[in-house]
């Protein structure tokens, strides 16, 4: 039984934005490491660090905002594991945060229900067409979709993997884009180059999550999560 458990909230910019989930996972092992944080192991030999991650960003994405939760063998004040790692992340990866988590909560990949994205579309589809395109693809209850990757063929209804779907006013002469709030638990997983298709726009130039939406938490978590067993 480790002593705590913490989650870090971090941005990912266009310098990791190539990176796999298992990639961007090796990349924090590896500050951690450097950090000398005392994080609790996995059972095995080579005795990973024990991490809890959320769902994978999409490659090529950005983000505003990613969580993990870290697992230490010994409490540390979430302000000295913030400092002890904020120099030691890559290129890419900027650490916003570090809080408290009550170990007895859902895993942070069970407590994920949403993600948030803004998607930049093609340059060459116009304000009209993609309010039409929206209009059209929120107007149905079911969307069969099929998603052919190698030799493998997904089929799901898209629609049902969709909250919300906005088209956002474009700046100046530039391309348009889209906001979208997708499913990201154990009911499916939303893919914004997916939606993008389904809506007969083309492939996004530009992805990038704005953030992910958990499960409602109570007044009692929300306190923990913010002051911990520590008040900085």
């Amino acid at each position: 039984m480790t002593a705590q458990r913490l989650r870090l909230r971090y941005a990912r910019g266009p310098e990791a934005r190539h990176l796999s989930q298992s990639e961007a996972l090796r990349h924090w092992e590896a500050a951690l490491r450097l950090a000398a944080l005392p994080v609790g192991g996995e059972a095995g030999s080579r005795r990973r660090p024990r991490l809890g991650a959320a769902p994978p960003l999409p490659r090529g994405a950005t983000s505003d905002e990613e969580l993990l939760d870290v697992y230490l063998d010994e409490p540390w004040p979430p302000s000295r594991v913030k400092e002890a790692l904020q120099c030691r992340v890559g290129p890419g990866f900027r650490l916003i945060d570090v809080q408290e988590v009550g170990q007895h909560q859902p895993s942070l990949q069970a407590a994920v229900r949403w993600s948030e994205y803004l998607v930049v579309l093609p340059p060459d589809h116009g304000a009209a067409e993609v309010a039409a395109a929206v209009a059209r693809f929120l107007s149905r209850e079911t969307l069969p979709w099929e998603h052919v990757r190698e030799a493998k063929t997904r089929r799901y209804d898209i629609r049902a993997l969709v909250g919300d779907l906005q088209a956002e006013p474009a700046k100046a002469a530039g391309p348009q884009a889209l906001r979208m709030r997708l499913r990201a638990d154990g009911q499916g997983m939303g893919r914004p180059d997916q939606v993008v298709a389904a809506l007969a726009l083309g492939e996004p130039t530009a992805v990038h999550r704005l953030r992910l939406i958990l499960a409602l938490d109570s007044p009692v978590r929300l306190a923990w999560r913010r002051l911990g067993r520590f008040r900085d």
